[in-house]
Order: C-alpha cells, then structure tokens, then sequence
C-alpha cells in the first residue's frame, strides 16, 4: 500500500471511530441535563477545569487523551453547562486530534 493510500485510509478511520465515538459522549451527556452536578462529579470523577460565566452559571469540563492505532494520541473534552442551584441545563463535546 502507498504512503498516500495509508494516510488516506487512516484519516477515514479516524473520521469513523470519531463519529461513533461523538454519538456516544452526546447520548451520556444528555442523560445529565436537569441532574445535579453533584450526582454527576460522583460518577465521573472532578472536572479537570471549570469556568465561572458572567450569569454566575459553571462550565465543568473534563478532558480525555487517548490513542488510536496508527493515527497516534486524541484529545476528548466534554463540558456541562451549571445554574446556581448545580442543575446541568446544556453539554457540548468536542474530539479532536492533539
């Protein structure tokens, strides 16, 4: 197989192993809206970093690397979206290629 063809076939890989794998972060992410922060830091762990908005909401992120063969380390970030009372009301993810 050609140098090209290799880094042809990878990327498709990648771009198919993402999109699984994005379906099932948005589908876990959505089961947290309108449950308490508290709830979910007990199940996944504490954020790895967390923002305080303007409204006084807190974005929570938890970020992931993992690695993919051949294509090499991939970088996950999910992130929910706070209230003041704790109550989760949006999530977004993103994965990428670090």
């Amino acid at each position: 197989m050609k140098l090209s063809q290799k880094i042809l076939f990878s990327a498709l890989l990648l771009l198919v192993i993402s999109g699984c794998a994005t379906n099932q972060k948005i589908e876990a992410l959505e089961n947290y809206i309108g449950k308490h922060i508290d709830d979910i830091v007990l199940s996944k762990g504490v954020a790895t970093s967390t923002f305080e908005k303007a409204d006084g909401s807190i974005i929570y992120e938890w970020k992931k690397t993992y690695r993919i063969i051949p294509i090499g380390p991939n970088c996950s970030a999910e992130r929910l979206v706070v209230d003041k009372n704790g109550i989760v009301n949006q999530y977004a993810v993103s994965i990428l290629v670090c």
